[in-house]
């Protein structure tokens, strides 16, 4: 069985005029439903990590020295992988699945395309740190970043610089690069299909970026502590500036998704373009794995247990309630104005 739970930060306006009830029509109030996809005790018997979400569908890895990959469609959980070998790092794209896997000599990459699992690659190095975006695929290949567009596979780097992090977004590619050889520091780099652009010049700490579209955010050190920036195409935007460490952002459209060291643990923001609020405040270790929409997935370290877990935005009932109540009172206004008017005519 699921359990639900609500946070919610909501201001509703009702005023009475003329003898009337007048409700404005609520804006989308900042509320969270949490939903646990996987509910195996406290500790759970299997250990479930990283999470990744796309619309319905999420994806994440299962078990103990031999992982294996999982895919929950919004109904059912399917087991993808059944092997004697590590299985990790799975991210999704609809039905779209992507993995690195042990082939019993390295790391490699292997592909789900909803119905058949196909291995991406099959070399002497390290492929790792895959990201999927429909049926595009990239990944970090002995440090170099590698694209696989649904047919063909084309290195997109050949430096001798660490390149890391790789992030896409259709064609939209984002990723780290080491700012030199011997020189500590990271800055981002994006690819937009045709060209390489780079995004930050600071001589900083810049990291855990992520891309959607056009749109960019990632952690960047201020001099004190980690703030998140936002790129939207055309200028950088600094989202917060506090006293404590934020990483790992997660965007989604102009949605991000955060976590904050705060004082009491880490816990879990949310930026709808407007506004930011904390959407979970229990000192656990929550930081959102990935996002969709509003939407988001974690697995929370409570004691050990590692359980799926999932935020969705939805109506605040409070809300609801009033805006309907308002309604009716309306109605009833006008229905009692009906049958005054009738009766005046009748007389």
């Amino acid at each position: 069985m699921r359990k639900v739970k609500s946070f919610a930060v909501v201001l509703l306006l009702i005023y009475a005029t003329a003898g009337t009830i007048s409700v404005p029509f609520p804006a989308a109030a900042t509320v969270f439903q949490i939903i646990d996809i996987t509910t195996d005790g406290n500790p759970p018997t299997l250990n479930y990590d990283i999470p990744d979400i796309s619309g319905s569908n999420i994806a994440w890895q299962s078990g103990g020295a031999s992982q294996e990959i999982f895919f929950y469609d919004g109904a059912n959980i399917s087991q993808l992988t059944n092997n004697s070998l590590a299985d990790f790092a799975p991210r999704v794209s609809g039905s779209n699945v992507v993995w690195v896997g042990d082939d019993g000599n390295d790391f490699e990459i292997f592909f789900y395309n909803g119905s058949n699992v196909i291995q991406l690659t099959n070399n002497t190095v390290k492929d790792v740190r895959p990201r999927i975006s429909g049926s595009n695929v990239v990944w970090i290949s002995d440090k170099e970043v590698v694209l696989f567009d649904g047919t063909t596979t084309t290195p997109l780097t050949n430096n001798s610089l660490a390149n890391s992090e790789v992030r896409i977004s259709g064609s939209n590619i984002i990723w780290h690069q080491a700012i030199g050889p011997g020189i500590l520091g990271d800055e981002i780099v994006c690819f937009d299909g045709v060209s390489t652009t780079r995004l930050t010049n600071n001589n900083l700490f810049d990291g855990n970026s992520q891309i959607f579209g056009s749109n960019a955010v990632w952690r960047g050190f201020d001099g004190n502590d980690c703030e998140i920036y936002f790129y939207d195409g055309v200028s950088v935007t600094q989202l917060t500036n506090n006293d404590f460490d934020d990483f790992r952002p997660l965007i989604s459209g102009t949605n991000i998704v955060w976590g904050g060291a705060t004082p009491t643990g880490r816990e879990i923001f949310f930026y709808d373009g407007i506004n930011t609020t904390q959407v979970t405040n229990d000192g656990f270790d929550n930081f959102a794995r990935s996002i969709s929409g509003s939407s988001f997935v974690w697995a929370p370290l409570n004691d050990g247990a590692r359980n799926v877990r999932l935020a969705r935005r939805v109506p605040e009932p409070t809300t609801i309630a009033l805006f309907t109540l308002g309604l009716l009172g309306t109605a009833l206004t006008r229905r009692r104005r009906k049958a005054h008017g009738e009766a005046g005519g009748a007389a």
